[in-house]
C-alpha cells in the first residue's frame, strides 16, 4: 500500500501512535509550542493532535517522531498497525 503525505488518519487509530509521543515529548521537557517551532507547524498545532481535536498528516506525525528522536514503528505496537493502515481515508 502506499501512502501519500497528505493523507490522515483517524483519531481513534491514532491513539496508539499519540500517547507514546506525547510520553517521549514531556519526558525530554518540551512545551507543546517547542515542538511546534521544531516541526514547522502552527503554534497550538501539536495540543490539538494529542487532545485529538485534530488529526495530523502523515508527514506530520513522521515530523514529530523524528523531532524526539524516535521511529514510528518504535513507539507503535506492531498489531496496531493493521488497524492504522485501514483507518487511513
Amino acid at each position: 500500500m502506499i501512502i501519500r503525505f497528505e493523507t490522515k488518519i483517524r483519531n481513534d487509530a491514532l491513539r496508539p501512535l499519540v500517547e507514546p509521543l506525547v510520553r517521549l515529548r514531556k519526558r525530554r521537557g518540551l512545551q507543546q509550542i517547542e515542538l511546534c517551532e521544531l516541526i514547522g507547524v502552527a503554534d497550538g498545532l501539536v495540543n490539538k493532535w494529542e487532545t485529538g481535536k485534530r488529526t495530523p498528516k502523515v508527514i506530520n506525525l513522521l515530523n514529530w517522531a523524528e523531532a524526539l528522536d524516535a521511529q514510528v514503528a518504535v513507539v507503535t505496537r506492531a498489531d496496531d498497525l493493521s488497524n492504522i493502515c485501514q483507518a487511513i481515508n
